[in-house]
């Protein structure tokens, strides 16, 4: 992501995060399964969490912010 584009978005001096795949890497990830592929991202989504947090998480991924809302009250 540009600095430019963080600007006009309205994140201006937040911290980016990249990771970049080499060709070696997609090429392991063809010949895992689809259950050992599932398996490594759960892994990676638990050392994200367990790094950043959700409520640091959710500054930058839309996705999580609804764990950041209180729950409604349902009325009976």
């Amino acid at each position: 992501m540009s600095r430019r584009f963080a600007r006009l978005n309205g994140m201006k001096n937040k911290k980016q995060f990249v990771h970049r795949l080499t060709k070696e890497q997609i090429e392991q990830t063809r010949h895992m399964s689809a259950a050992m592929r599932l398996q490594w991202l759960e892994e990676a989504n638990d050392f994200i969490n367990k790094t950043l947090g959700v409520k640091r998480r959710a500054q930058f991924d839309k996705r999580f912010k609804v764990f950041l809302s209180k729950p409604r009250r349902v009325s009976t």
